[in-house]
């Protein structure tokens, strides 16, 4: 008879091998729905130029469909493993896991959205030429495709000087109203509205960060500060976003947070500590997850 403990670490084991196999799945629903939902983007080919290079030899496993009547997107490995992505309006594309598959948009929700003011336009409506030749030297190399080696394939460079546009370019199918993906661009966003709350009085930085699962006595987890979060020196073991893509990647617990965690929140606030807070510079998307979920609940006061 096998003891607790042998049967803890294969349940241990099962989960982590489940988590490993649901990546390339979510990561694959959600990425197509985003692309052809949101960006309105060509689905084969976005597949072809930025899912199908990150999976290696598990590409040649994954199947996907379309839905564009019910405006979703399923994956499937070698038919195990499944994944259901959605449009959800201008909540963009979920992943929905077992028990979260209501959707979050309502049609009749935008009768009493407040009416925000545009900001002022960066440039005038047709596209913004190069003011000179060397930001016009500087998009011909961005836009560059290499004859050996990996493919860029760039979608969009703006470049703004001064609050103004003074260059910008774009790929076949691609104009400046085209919705892309933004990725570690986000944090920037995020570091901004940060900002905000700390010029409106709603959050200091160097306070422990309002974390509740880090509240009880004696979590040393408790003295991490929002402003360690931010400069990426918190401490938590939680993976790490700085490697290329390829098979390791899917052991990586920061990639089973993006890729196959209904709460990502939930999942970085229950990493444990993998250094004294302050002490350790380490990159990973926890930390960010985290600054987010104390944007939102912080904005609502």
């Amino acid at each position: 008879m096998a003891c607790p403990g042998s049967a803890a670490a294969a349940l241990a084991g099962r989960n982590a091998l489940a988590r490993v196999a649901g990546v390339p799945v979510h990561f694959a629903s959600h990425q197509l729905c985003s692309a052809t939902f949101v960006a309105g983007l060509d689905p084969t080919r976005f597949y072809n130029e930025a899912i199908k290079p990150k999976l290696g030899p598990i590409g040649g496993l994954l199947r996907y469909d379309i839905d564009r009547r019910r405006q979703e997107v399923r994956t499937s490995l070698a038919g195990l493993v499944h994944s259901r992505a959605v449009y959800d309006g201008p909540f963009g594309c979920r992943v929905l896991h077992p028990g979260r598959e209501v959707r979050f948009f309502r049609d009749e929700a935008d009768d009493h959205q407040a009416s925000v003011s545009p900001p002022p336009p960066l440039a005038g409506p047709g596209i913004v030429a190069p003011a000179n030749a060397e930001l016009s030297e500087a998009l011909d190399h961005a836009f560059a495709e290499s004859t050996s080696g990996p493919r860029r394939f760039t979608k969009a460079v703006v470049i703004l000087h001064r609050g103004r546009i003074v260059g910008e370019r774009y790929a076949p199918g691609v104009t400046p109203a085209t919705p892309l993906i933004g990725w570690s661009m986000a944090k920037s966003v995020a570091n901004a509205l940060l900002g905000i709350l700390v010029g409106n009085g709603k959050l200091d930085m160097y306070e422990p960060a309002p974390i509740d699962e880090w509240s009880t006595p004696g979590d040393p987890r408790k003295a991490i500060s929002s402003d360690q979060l931010l400069r990426m020196v918190s401490g938590i073991g939680c993976g790490q976003s700085l490697h290329t893509a390829g098979f390791n990647t899917l052991f990586d617990a920061d990639t089973h947070m993006e890729y196959d965690m209904a709460d990502q929140s939930a999942f970085a606030a229950n990493a444990g500590l993998r250094a004294k807070p302050g002490t350790e510079w380490r990159y990973t998307n926890c930390n960010f997850v985290l600054l987010s979920r104390i944007i939102r609940n912080r904005a609502r006061r």
